[in-house]
Parts: C-alpha cells; sequence; structure tokens
C-alpha cells in the first residue's frame, strides 16, 4: 500500500490558478482545451502516449479516452490510480454550477499520489482545507491478469455533506479480495456543493437548462458515474455491472441517485449504509440560501448576488459555514429541482425510481453517542433518568419508563443510549426508523438487510491529535455511526481491528463483492442471506462476533424496542 502522509496542522490551500503555489505541478492541456490550464494535473514530460509495458517492472499505465494514466503497484498486488480528474475545476464562472466534463491532456498522468480533498473545514478526520480543484477519482484494481471485464464498486464518502474525504478510505482489499475495480469519488461538499439561490435557477434556465440550483455535489457524482461509463474499461472494469456505495451523506447520495433520472443506466445494485432518503423543498433550500448569502457574506442584494458570491475567495465562503449546519450551511439537497422531481421516499413509495438491488443498514448504535453528551453527568441513577425521559420524550415518557430500567444496563448512561439508539430522535437513521425504509424499497426490487452489531468496533481517533475523539463511558458499547467503515473501506482514523474483527470484515467483504457480482449477496460457508420480505419473520443480516447471523424481523423489532417507537405518541 502507498504510504500517506498528511499536514497535521496547517491548512491546505489550492488555489485553482495557474502558477499559484501548490505541490502541484502545471498542466499541459490539448489544443482544444486550452482554457482548462487551471486544471492541476501532474503530467511525465516526454513520455510517449502509451508508455511503457506493464509486467516489465514498469508502473502500471492505462490509456483512457481521455489521455494516458500512470499508477502505482502496491506490496498488495493492488494498482492504484489516485487524482483522476473527472471535471473541469468548478473555479470562477463555474463555481456554482453543475460539472463540466474534463478535458483530454497530453503526455502521461501522473496519478500515483492522493490530490487534496474539496473545501472543507476541520474536524475530528481532517484539517482545513481551502480547495476548489477537488473533483477527480482514486482508482484500484487487481494487479494480477484476469479474463474478462471486473465488476466496479463506486464509493461516495461520507461527512454530512460538510467535509470527509475519499482519501481517508482505501479500496485496495475490496479490489483484491472480491476481484473488482473500486472508485472512490471526490465532490463538493458545503455551501460549494449545495448552495441554492433564486438567482442560480434563475442562471440555469436563462443558460438552456432546469430553472433549479443547488444539488451541485450530487451532480458531481453523477458525472463521475459518466466518467466511470466511459473509461473504466480500459482499467479492466465492466460498465455494464456498477454498484454504488455510500456511508451517512454517501448513503443519502445512494439513495438520490436511485431516483434520480438522471443516473438510470449509469449503476445496476446499491448499498446503502447508514443513510436516509429525504430531501427539502427546493423553495426552502433557496430561501435559505439566499439568507446565508446576505447574512453569512454580504450578498444580500438579488442584483448582484451571483458575481458578489463569485467574487469571493474560497476560504471567504468556506469560513461563513462555520457554526452553521444542515440547511443553513448549504449542506442539504433539494426536490422538486432538475435531480428528482419529488421527495425521495415519495418516489420509492410510488415505484417512480431506478430499480436495481439493493442491500442497506445500519450500525447498532448510530448516533446516540450524542445522548450521553447530552445527558452528561446529570443521569446517574433510576430518578435522573426518569428526568431525562421525560424532559426528552414527553409524548412516550411512561411506556420508555416502563421497559428501559437503568438496573438492566451496566451503567445508567447505557440506558440513555439504548433509548436514543432505539429512537433515533436527532437524525432519523438507524434503529425503528431503518425499517420502513427497507419495507419501501422491498415492496418493488431485491433488497436485502443488516444491521452491524459488533458494538466493541475499535474507536476513531482524533486526525489532528492521534487522541480518541469519542471515548465512550464506562459500561457503554457503541456500534458507533461511521466505525462500520473500517470493516469495509477502511478508514484512516479508526484504530486498528482486531484478529476477530479482521474476520468479520472479510465475511462483510465477501458479501459486498457477491452483491456486487450477481446482485445477490450470498457466500457459501456463510449466514443465508435471503431477499427480505416484509413481516415478523422476514430475513436480514447481523454482522456481529465471532460470525454474522442471520435474523428475523421480529427479533430487530423486539432488540430496539420498536413497539414503543413505532406507536402513535
Amino acid at each position: 500500500m502507498t504510504k500517506r502522509i498528511r499536514s497535521m496542522s496547517l491548512t491546505i490551500a489550492i488555489t485553482g490558478v495557474v502558477g499559484a503555489s501548490s505541490s502541484l505541478t502545471g498542466c499541459v492541456p490539448s489544443e482544444d482545451d486550452a482554457s482548462d490550464a487551471a486544471l492541476s494535473m501532474r503530467l511525465v514530460a516526454g513520455d510517449p502516449a502509451g508508455g511503457q509495458r506493464e509486467g516489465d517492472g514498469a508502473p502500471p499505465q492505462v490509456v483512457t479516452r481521455l489521455g494516458v494514466v500512470r499508477g502505482v503497484r502496491g506490496g498488495d498486488h493492488v494498482d492504484r490510480f489516485l487524482g483522476v480528474p473527472y471535471a473541469k475545476p468548478p473555479v470562477g464562472d463555474l463555481r456554482f454550477k453543475k460539472p463540466v466534463p474534463a478535458g483530454r491532456w497530453r503526455g502521461v498522468l501522473d496519478a500515483t499520489a492522493e490530490r487534496p480533498a474539496c473545501s472543507q473545514l476541520p474536524s475530528t478526520d481532517s484539517v482545513k482545507i481551502v480547495n476548489e480543484d477537488c473533483l477527480h477519482i482514486n482508482i484500484y484494481r487487481p494487479a494480477a491478469p484476469h479474463r474478462g471485464r471486473l465488476p466496479v464498486l463506486f464509493h461516495i464518502h461520507g461527512g454530512g455533506f460538510t467535509g470527509g474525504t475519499a482519501n481517508n478510505h482505501d479500496g485496495g482489499k475490496i479490489a483484491s479480495t472480491d476481484g473488482m475495480v473500486v472508485v472512490m469519488v471526490e465532490y463538493r461538499l458545503n455551501a460549494f456543493g449545495f448552495l441554492a439561490v433564486p438567482e442560480l435557477s434563475a442562471e440555469a434556465a436563462a443558460q438552456g437548462g432546469a430553472a433549479s440550483s443547488g444539488n451541485f455535489g450530487i451532480f458531481d457524482q453523477q458525472l463521475a458515474l459518466r466518467w466511470v461509463h466511459d473509461n473504466i474499461a480500459a482499467f479492466g472494469g465492466d460498465p455494464d455491472n456498477v454498484t454504488i456505495s455510500g456511508q451517512s451523506a454517501g448513503g443519502w447520495s445512494v439513495c438520490d441517485h436511485i431516483v434520480a433520472p438522471g443516473s438510470a443506466g449509469l449503476f445496476h445494485r446499491a448499498i446503502e449504509m447508514s443513510g436516509d432518503c429525504t430531501a427539502i423543498p427546493l423553495a426552502q433550500a433557496e430561501a435559505a440560501g439566499a439568507a446565508f448569502a446576505a447574512n453569512r457574506l454580504g450578498c444580500g442584494d438579488p442584483a448582484t448576488r451571483l458575481a458578489c458570491l463569485r467574487g469571493k475567495t474560497a476560504e471567504q465562503i468556506l469560513d461563513a459555514t462555520s457554526g452553521q449546519s444542515g440547511l443553513v450551511s448549504q449542506a442539504s439537497f433539494s426536490a422538486g429541482s432538475d435531480l428528482f422531481s419529488a421527495p425521495p421516499k415519495d418516489l420509492i413509495a410510488a415505484g417512480t425510481f431506478n430499480k436495481v438491488p439493493v442491500m442497506l443498514g445500519t450500525v447498532h448504535e448510530e448516533f446516540a453517542f450524542i445522548a450521553y453528551l447530552i445527558a452528561g453527568a446529570s443521569v446517574t441513577d433510576q430518578a435522573s433518568f426518569e428526568a431525562y425521559v421525560d424532559q426528552r420524550f414527553p409524548d412516550r415518557a411512561q411506556a420508555i419508563k416502563a421497559v428501559y430500567r437503568v438496573d438492566d444496563f451496566p451503567s445508567p448512561l447505557a440506558a440513555v443510549v439504548a433509548v436514543d439508539a432505539d429512537a433515533a430522535p436527532l437524525i432519523p437513521i438507524g434503529g425503528c426508523r431503518q425499517p420502513p425504509l427497507t419495507r419501501l424499497f422491498a415492496a418493488h426490487t431485491d433488497t436485502f438487510w443488516y444491521e452491524f452489531n459488533d458494538r466493541t468496533m475499535p474507536i476513531q481517533l482524533n486526525l489532528a491529535t492521534g487522541q480518541p475523539a469519542l471515548t465512550p463511558p464506562e459500561g457503554v458499547e457503541l456500534a458507533y455511526h461511521a466505525g462500520d467503515l473500517k470493516y469495509t473501506v477502511g478508514f484512516d482514523t479508526i484504530a486498528p481491528l482486531s484478529a476477530q474483527q479482521r474476520a468479520l470484515s472479510d465475511e462483510i467483504i465477501r458479501y459486498w463483492g457477491a452483491f456486487a457480482h450477481t446482485g445477490n449477496p450470498a457466500v457459501r460457508g456463510q449466514a443465508s442471506w435471503p431477499r427480505y420480505k416484509a413481516g415478523p419473520n422476514g430475513k436480514w443480516v447481523s454482522f456481529e462476533l465471532p460470525r454474522s447471523v442471520t435474523r428475523i424481523d421480529q427479533e430487530f423489532a423486539d432488540d430496539h424496542h420498536c413497539e414503543i417507537w413505532n406507536a402513535p405518541p
């Protein structure tokens, strides 16, 4: 595996302007793409088109429709092609617009090192990054020769649409274990990826498009899928067998593509990890975007708003999102737009979506760690637990207190976590929120449901400090949101797995491989995983130690006390 070097303390600033100070060299665009000089691509001077043949000690090299790409072969027998551009840098007049396909290049593109991710504020898994020239993909394939084209896994990172990067993950293990080509995509985040204002919608209409704005980050992913369709065969991948996967915001994105007409035919199966399918109306997004532009960036005059927004530096826009979240920071996507015409769940319920096999699931505790942060030291016994429940869930307090007893848990805070894990009150992911979404899909397409239940998963570390970012109180075990990534696509900021957890990881990756190859996750010698059928005996798979187990719907409902959370208040 290639060694990764990241700054732990410095802001990464890539302006996307030729001549700017950067670790990247200049670009040699083709004659018909001379205007693309802002593309920060690394080209190897003097190499003939086509380069050297593989197998003679030379690095792996492929010829795409856009030019020759050189990668690096790792000791794990995986070829990596890192930072391959799929779109022009969305800077200048291209800021706050749909992405434009990348142009051709001359020479050989050096794709042996990761490129900076998209602009984002610092978080537990990223330093502050100021960079608009970020629309690229990382590609992984088995180094060994193979017959025929390999299935493709296209993975979308999470991060709440405000952060995250493909560089935190690695597709090498899946590529080598399952015999697949893995693609990981960078896409615009926060305001850069999701700002909607009426003036942007009007501009799009005047230029021949729909009167719509926002959703740029999702359109980035869609364009990357088109790049895969056009070019992945050069890497040994099958453009007619593409599985999209994503976790958290990536899982939400997967649902977007499932219902987006523009994504039809670009993928053939879908894996949604800890995601949902909600969206806000376009008019609401535009109103919030206009307020954000006026109040946070001083772009309040509709007549000059677009020039004002495009005249701001990337850092000014990024800093304006500080302290904001969700809709206010424009980390939301909108329905009734040119991405999809109605709320995604309505489209799924009506059967109006891209009907591909779907695998979906969540982790046992998801965001329940927020509960013990809220409760803090105030919950120490049954009485204080009941006071917490009265305040947090007044409509269901009596039913909760009758079922959740502090004496039944290792600690009072463990009881608090159990309540929030089952109810998912803050973010509609996991617990009793999950079965209804599973049943929506299962009514129309082959659907396979799982829950991740290794509650001893390793802790996440803060990238900048190397210290634990999440330290559960004594007696609290968590299968927490994003922890399952370590078992599939890897996650740089999560501590290593134990030997038993690595065996579970191998199981899950084999399930993924079977699903990507055939649309069915059945693996000989592992727990049976049939198609989900709604009802008390509907089957799903629990990823747990020491091995995965097939369970039924009623077991899930009993474990999460869904009789409380699904009942009218």
